[in-house]
């Protein structure tokens, strides 16, 4: 769970809306490319397609890279600034609002494994209310903080078995309940993933057993009960 954001940082880092540093400037080989529309062509192969403002891409555009990596939206100022969507050569894609180059505002992340994510971005990392699809049809939902799940959320699996409590850096920490598939139950706190602290566990035939968990382990039962 604590690697699960990484993928963000991975599709992102591959990514740069502006050419790489260039010995020979960019040639502009169709239209107006100081106050039009025009297409301009970069040494290193990218091009970009659309609207001109002072001589940089501003309006609606489309920018391609060499690897097959492209953009199609609004530009300001020469970068990604607007509505627009992105696909890497990797099979990921971006679908929503960027602003200076990098994904801000609301949009869908879909990584080259499946995996969704959708909410609100800032700097290219899931900030705010947010949620995610594995692509074992898990869904997770909370508070995300640079991309990590921190402060409150659920999580509920195709099994049946679900989560709702409390999340620090993307590991279940605080206080929680799940829920297996065989309608057990564990109630309490958590730490690193596991059960850890003070905490009631209920079996399927309804029996509680209460008392102090370390990682996952029950050290002492402090009374059981049947329900």
């Amino acid at each position: 769970m604590r690697n699960l954001f990484s993928i963000i940082l991975i599709i992102l880092s591959s990514m740069s809306l502006a050419a790489a540093p260039q010995k020979k400037g960019p040639t502009c080989v169709d239209g107006d490319c100081m106050n039009g529309k025009g297409k301009l062509l970069y040494a290193s192969g990218a091009y970009y397609i659309g609207e001109f403002k002072d001589g940089v891409p501003e309006g609606k555009g489309e920018l391609a890279f060499p690897d097959g990596t492209i953009y199609k939206g609004d530009f300001r100022k020469g970068k990604s600034d607007g509505k627009g969507s992105m696909k890497w050569k990797n099979g990921s894609s971006y679908e929503g609002e960027w602003k200076d180059g990098q994904l801000n505002g609301e949009g869908k992340l879909i990584s080259e494994t499946g995996q969704i994510f959708i909410g609100t971005f800032k700097d290219g990392q899931l900030t705010g209310k947010g949620k995610t699809i594995l692509k074992d049809g898990s869904v997770i939902t909370g508070m995300f903080d640079k991309g990590m799940l921190n402060g409150k959320g659920e999580m509920k699996n195709p099994n049946g078995m679900s989560y709702a409590g409390e999340y620090k850096e993307n590991e279940r920490c605080g206080q929680g309940t799940m829920v297996m598939p065989d309608g057990s139950r564990y109630t309490g706190e958590w730490k690193n993933d596991q059960p850890n602290g003070y905490g009631e566990m209920t079996d399927p035939k309804g029996i509680v057993s209460k008392g102090m968990w370390k990682f996952g382990e029950l050290l002492e039962d402090k009374g059981t009960t049947a329900q």
